[in-house]
């Protein structure tokens, strides 16, 4: 047979990678799923930029538009948020977490640039969405 550390190597060479380094948003007002899905993206190398509040993050000064922006959709303020956003950064990638799909709350987003997971979800699906989600070049 094929030894152990072979058949590893193997078999660990055809997972794709699910680090990155790109700049995101983390919007959620729950405090703990905020600092796990932080935690989580900045352990995997992503900067990770946390709010509580889709208002915090519209406070934010013009110029510091993030790669990606994970949020609920359906929060107040959000689809001014990432339509603003997408203005300084038009290949901004956009995660929603709500219920409802993204297209209701945001009819004009490119549908190609966004996907959806709505809550409850799996750390493991948050991280292959995410990367999924910035390597599909699409915009």
């Amino acid at each position: 047979g094929v030894p152990f550390a072979v058949k590893t190597l193997i078999v660990g060479a055809g997972l794709p990678t699910l680090r990155g380094t790109e700049a995101l948003w983390n919007i959620e007002s729950d405090e703990v799923l905020r600092k796990m899905i932080g935690g989580i993206l900045s352990v995997d190398g992503y900067r990770v930029r946390e709010f509580a509040q889709v208002a915090d993050a519209a406070a934010t000064p013009p110029g510091a538009a993030p790669q990606a922006i994970l949020l609920d959709t359906s929060a107040i303020g959000a689809p001014a948020l990432v339509m603003k956003l997408r203005e300084e950064n038009r290949a901004l990638k956009l995660l929603s977490l709500a219920v409802e799909p993204p297209a209701v709350t945001l009819p004009d987003f490119p549908h190609k640039a966004m996907a959806h997971l709505p809550k409850p979800f799996a750390i493991s699906a948050l991280l292959r969405m995410v990367r999924g989600l910035l390597d599909s070049g699409l915009r």
